[in-house]
């Protein structure tokens, strides 16, 4: 069996830092999402309803993408203490990356969803 994933090209350090700077972006992208969130609520005191929703529409982009990020890297963690194949290792690691990929591509259901169904 020959699984060819993104992941191959980069091995060894190079495939460390890449994923070391994934991991910086990701983080760089809560810390914005909690600066808005932070400056939505100190500017607007959350006193109109289109303020909460903007609220909790950036409240929950931001956990969901925490999510996926800290679900990724505890798998690539319990990869390398665990005894896996480098085969088994590759598969599971590409399934994890369409999962991060699918929690990070819900940004725009989220928002369409609380800006028509979540009315306080």
């Amino acid at each position: 069996m020959v699984v060819c994933s993104n992941q191959d090209c980069l091995q060894g350090l190079a495939g460390a830092l890449h994923y070391q700077l994934t991991v910086a972006l990701n983080g760089l992208s809560i810390v914005c999402y909690a600066l808005l969130w932070l400056f939505l609520k100190v500017k607007n005191n959350l006193e109109t309803k289109n303020a909460r929703k903007v609220f909790k529409s950036i409240l929950a982009v931001m956990l969901a993408n925490l999510f996926g990020q800290t679900l990724s890297g505890t798998v690539r963690l319990l990869l390398s203490v665990l005894s896996v194949s480098p085969a088994q290792q590759s598969i599971v690691l590409m399934c994890m990356g369409h999962f991060t990929t699918l929690i990070q591509a819900h940004n725009m259901p989220i928002l369409y969803i609380f800006r028509w169904c979540c009315a306080i």
